[in-house]
């Protein structure tokens, strides 16, 4: 589920739970006592320009050296408008000294392999820049930050305790409602970008991490006093400093939705309401499933058929070489057209007739070819099997080609492995299965003994087609 999804999902009811503990944490707390803290990234990238170009000019650019560089910035406010030294984090497995050098005052520098914070450097961060704050203010103190892993640590936690220090999390996906940093570092975002317009027009390239101590000093200092006023409402915005639950409740739509007032009842119609309520809480749970590896050899190319690895008499039952001929089937049903002219690339199955019980003669013109009435069969010989259609108040007749896999005396059943005919020819058959299903038959069924018609001779087989005599095929198919 994406970052807004998750953030849509916010109602009334978390928000509610929410501040409802926070009054307690921070009832009889002054302002000066309450601080959010927030993680950050500075990127090496410009504000987008608007440029002046000749009529007509459809694909404007801005020569910019812009690149994905960017700083993990922790940045730390106290409800009353002051800003603490922020701490910033470089990618890189060492220090160099140019990149800690005209900086703001009280600032600090860290790096590590992923360029954001870990729990040590968490840690390192309270240790340094918001415990020396909070320890020397007297009563209750109260910090809020999301619940990000790496900023909840043990060492953490019992240094809040043993100085009467509350460690308040905010509801997960909900920072953007409930989070102060989120609403005062937006102007500082903005002057940011400002600020690396200018220095690139007049820098050129540039070594980011070397200026990006300067450059973040400039973008605080031409905010200046609007820093304060800033970060204060953050925190009336976001219901903390003074308490109002009602600041954030009012954002949400379901708030809005199940208000009773009579102007929401006069502009919204209830249909739209249900429509509304439907589309945003009442959605069904993503589908999952579990993946399965195909097995391929590397540089060979894979279908839907490979998918499908138990299919039977493709080697095991049906002789070598016939699961050659897999790819072929499926190329050759992608060519054919259905009644319709269009091409499809999976058969479609034919509708299943009702098949009743038949009583079996053999063909009149049995002359013309050698028709083996049978008397005794054995398991994998190969036969055809009779089967009765009811079309209307019509019997039709159907004859298919299947080889015997079991034979159960006692009943008087035989288990038959059905094959289908390959590319219409009267004497050539391929074994069913789940991709070529095109047959009015299953691919393994249980008949009676006398639905066999008559034996046939053992095929040739050639890459999986089962080539059967001539003449004994024309008398049925």
């Amino acid at each position: 589920m994406s970052q807004k999804e998750c953030r849509a999902k916010i109602n009334c009811t978390q928000v509610k739970n929410y501040f409802e503990n926070l009054a307690n944490s921070i009832k009889d707390v002054p302002p000066e006592n309450i601080i959010n803290y927030d993680e950050s990234a500075f990127v090496d990238s410009a504000d987008n320009d608007k440029v002046v170009v000749r009529r007509g000019s459809k694909y404007p650019c801005l020569i910019r050296n812009n690149k994905k560089t960017s700083v993990s910035v922790m940045a730390c406010v106290v409800a009353t408008g002051m800003l603490l030294p922020p701490y910033t984090v470089y990618k890189s497995e060492c220090l160099w000294d140019k990149w800690i050098m005209d900086g703001l005052h009280g600032a600090r520098y860290n790096r590590s392999k992923s360029g954001w914070f870990d729990m040590m450097i968490f840690e390192d961060w309270f240790m340094k820049t918001a415990y020396p704050y909070l320890k020397r203010l007297p009563g209750r103190k109260v910090m809020i930050g999301d619940n990000l892993a790496s900023h909840l640590s043990f060492r953490v936690l019992q240094k809040c305790e043993s100085t009467n220090i509350m460690f308040v999390l905010l509801p997960p996906n909900a920072t953007h409602l409930l989070q102060p940093l989120d609403v005062a570092i937006r102007p500082i975002k903005l002057k940011w970008r400002k600020v690396m317009r200018d220095h690139k027009i007049k820098y050129g390239e540039g070594k980011f991490k070397e200026n990006f101590p300067r450059l973040l000093k400039d973008t605080v200092d031409q905010i200046g006093k609007r820093n304060e006023s800033n970060v204060r409402s953050g925190f009336r915005a976001c219901g903390i400093v003074p308490l109002d639950a009602d600041a954030v409740m009012k954002k949400l739509p379901d708030h809005n939705i199940n208000s009773s007032s009579s102007s929401n009842e006069s502009i919204l119609h209830s249909a739209l309401v249900s429509m509304l309520q439907k589309e945003r809480f009442e959605r069904a749970p993503a589908l999952k499933g579990r993946r399965k590896k195909i097995n391929v050899a590397p540089g060979k190319s894979v279908t839907v058929a490979d998918l499908y690895s138990d299919v039977e008499g493709s080697s095991s039952d049906s002789g070598e070489g016939e699961n050659d001929d897999l790819e072929s089937e499926v190329f050759d049903e992608f060519l054919n057209e259905d009644q319709d002219g269009v091409r499809t690339s999976t058969p479609v199955p034919k509708k299943k007739r009702k098949v009743t019980a038949c009583h079996v003669d053999t063909p009149s013109s049995s002359t013309n070819g050698r028709v083996v009435i049978p008397e005794i069969v054995s398991v994998n010989e190969f036969v055809v099997v009779k089967y009765v259609y009811k079309e209307g108040n019509h019997d039709v007749n159907r004859f298919y080609v299947g080889r015997i896999k079991s034979i159960d005396d006692g009943k008087g059943e035989v288990e038959i492995q059905f094959l289908r005919k390959y590319l219409n020819r009267c004497n050539e058959f391929v074994f069913i299965n789940k991709m070529n299903h095109g047959s009015e038959v299953e691919e393994v069924d249980c008949i009676p003994r006398g639905q066999i018609v008559t034996l046939l001779d053992a095929p040739k087989i050639v890459r999986g087609r089962h080539i059967f005599d001539d003449s004994v095929c024309e008398l049925f198919f």
